[in-house]
């Protein structure tokens, strides 16, 4: 994008038009929602008081600022990455290239997490509950059902040193109550725990990247045998310990049934399927 495209002193309304327009044009499909999201970070008011409010104007250096934004949002740089925090479950993360992006999809593993405490009989009943998540990254859903879950204890693992301080510097926004180590699975894992949360790298080697998650540790995205090699260590490490009661596990829809054949292979059953989210009992 040339310097100075956006015109100077537009209305607002006509200021997001013309950048929804230019987004779109790059093949941005989110593009109103990125335009506002940057507007938001820009003005620190909501997206709903810039929305009613058509007399706000950018200043030059604003202006500027929000067209170098723009800038790497046509290249397909993640809107988190530019502004360098993302939203999950109602909570503001901070994120860097060293992280995925926290995805809306998500969140349904920990209202599922959430939904099994409420109705489970025995974890209902229990003072405390242990949980343990895996390959944390952020600290997003670690956090969130810290956030959302009385009387339990959360602990966080990645095997990246760089995600766990990310997820260290989140974790203390929220909370004090939090456990966050580096590990390599349960390589360094010596607790017991009642539920186990885990959205690992999944995808397949040989699926293509869309523009935006080129821009994502590949690490966190790729897993060998179909995108179910970290899965089968997982339940192999599993077998070495004292097992959870349940299993939550994100993957591709299309891997859920090899995923369950894991899972009984190794002493559970499916319990439940939700969209990407498999959660899975100790029989």
């Amino acid at each position: 994008m040339k310097k100075n495209i956006l015109p100077n002193n537009l209305a607002i309304n006509d200021l997001i038009k013309e950048a929804v327009t230019l987004l779109l044009n790059n093949n941005i499909k989110t593009a109103r929602l990125d335009v506002l999201i940057l507007l938001e970070n820009i003005f620190h008011v909501s997206r709903t008081h810039i929305l009613l409010n058509n007399n706000l104007r950018l200043e030059n250096k604003d202006l500027k600022l929000f067209q170098k934004y723009l800038n790497k949002r046509i290249k397909h740089i993640p809107i988190s990455q530019i502004i360098g925090f993302s939203y999950f479950y109602g909570l503001k993360f901070l994120v860097n290239k060293n992280v995925l992006q926290p995805r809306p999809e998500t969140e349904l593993l920990v209202e599922e997490l959430l939904n099994i405490v409420k109705t489970d009989s025995f974890l209902n009943t229990k003072k405390h509950i242990n949980i343990l998540d895996v390959g944390t990254g952020s600290g997003n859903i670690g956090i969130a059902i810290l956030k959302n879950l009385k009387n339990c204890s959360v602990d966080m693992l990645d095997i990246s040193k760089k995600a766990t301080k990310i997820a260290k510097i989140n974790a203390v926004l929220y909370t004090t109550n939090y456990n966050i180590f580096q590990s390599n699975l349960l390589k360094n894992v010596f607790r017991q725990y009642d539920i186990i949360v885990a959205n690992l790298p999944y995808v397949p080697h040989k699926h293509k990247l869309n523009k935006d998650a080129t821009y994502e540790p590949r690490s966190s995205i790729f897993a060998k045998n179909d995108g179910l090699f970290l899965y089968q260590k997982l339940f192999s490490q599993i077998n070495n310990t004292s097992k959870p009661l349940y299993l939550l596990l994100e993957s591709l829809t299309d891997s859920q049934p090899k995923l369950s054949k894991i899972a009984k292979n190794n002493g559970y059953i499916l319990y439940k399927i939700k969209n990407t989210i498999s959660i899975f009992k100790a029989v």
